[in-house]
C-alpha cells in the first residue's frame, strides 16, 4: 500500500511538472510572438512614416515651387507692365513732337504689350 501511495505521489508530481513546463513553454511562445508582433509594428510605423514623409516632401516642394511660380509670374508681369507703359509713353511723346497720328501710339502701345506679354 504505501509503494502504491509513493507512486501515485511521483505520477502525480510528474503530471504537475509536465503542466508547468508546458505553461512555460507557452508563456515563452508568446512572448516570442509578442515581440515579432512588436517588431513589425516598429517597420509597419517606420514604412508609413517614410510613405508619409515620400508623399508630403514632393507635395511641399511642388506648393512652394507654385507660390515662387505665382510670385515670379507677378514680378514678371509687374516689370513687363513698367516696361509697356514706358515703351507707350515714348511713343506718345515722339507723336507729340513729331505730329504722328494716334492711330501709331495705338499701334506701339499695342506692340509693346505683345512684347510685355512674351516675356
Amino acid at each position: 500500500m504505501h509503494r502504491c501511495k509513493r507512486f501515485l505521489v511521483l505520477l502525480e508530481q510528474q503530471q504537475q511538472q509536465e503542466q508547468q513546463q508546458e505553461q512555460e513553454q507557452e508563456q515563452q511562445q508568446q512572448q516570442q510572438q509578442l515581440i515579432l508582433l512588436r517588431m513589425m509594428m516598429m517597420v509597419v510605423r517606420k514604412q508609413t512614416a517614410a510613405t508619409t514623409a515620400a508623399r508630403e516632401i514632393p507635395a511641399a516642394a511642388g506648393a512652394a515651387a507654385g507660390a515662387a511660380a505665382a510670385a515670379g509670374a507677378e514680378a514678371a508681369a509687374g516689370a513687363a507692365a513698367a516696361a509697356g507703359a514706358e515703351a507707350a509713353a515714348a511713343p506718345a511723346t515722339t507723336t507729340a513732337r513729331t505730329g504722328e497720328t494716334e492711330a501709331d501710339t495705338e499701334t506701339a502701345a499695342a506692340a509693346a504689350e505683345e512684347e510685355a506679354a512674351t516675356l
